[in-house]
C-alpha cells in the first residue's frame, strides 16, 4: 500500500493513471486536452484560458476528469511541454471549477508542439 499524504491509497496504480497523461487509457482525454489548447491558441494570438480549455472539454467529453484535467495543466508546461505559464492572471469561473471560484490562474502562451 502507497501513503499520500495522510491516508494511505490502495490503488497507486489509479493514481499513477490519473496523473500521467499518456498512458493508454489516459491518451484519449490528453489528446483532446492539447487539441483544445492548441484551438484557443489559434482563437486568441497564442493565449491559452484554462476557463476556455475546461468548457470545451466538458462539452465534447461526457468522460471529463478534473483531476486529469489538473495534471495535464502541469505537465503541459512542464519541460518540454507546447505551453508556458505567464504572470497574467484570469479568475476562474464556469461549470466544473470545483469550488474554485473567486480564485485566479495564469494564462498560458501556446509555445508549439513537442511530438
Amino acid at each position: 500500500m502507497t501513503s499520500l499524504a495522510t491516508h494511505p491509497v490502495d490503488d497507486p496504480d489509479q493514481l499513477a493513471l490519473i496523473a500521467d497523461g499518456w498512458t493508454t487509457i489516459a491518451k484519449p482525454f490528453a489528446d483532446r486536452f492539447r487539441e483544445a489548447c492548441q484551438a484557443e491558441a489559434l482563437a486568441h494570438n497564442g493565449w491559452v484560458d484554462p476557463n476556455r480549455v475546461r468548457a470545451r472539454l466538458r462539452a465534447d467529453d461526457a468522460g471529463y476528469n478534473p483531476r486529469q484535467l489538473s495534471a495535464l495543466w502541469s505537465r503541459s508546461c512542464g519541460r518540454g511541454g507546447f505551453m508556458v505559464k505567464t504572470d497574467r492572471l484570469v479568475q476562474i469561473v464556469g461549470e466544473g471549477s470545483r469550488g474554485n471560484g473567486n480564485k485566479s490562474v495564469p494564462l498560458r502562451r501556446w509555445v508549439g508542439s513537442p511530438a
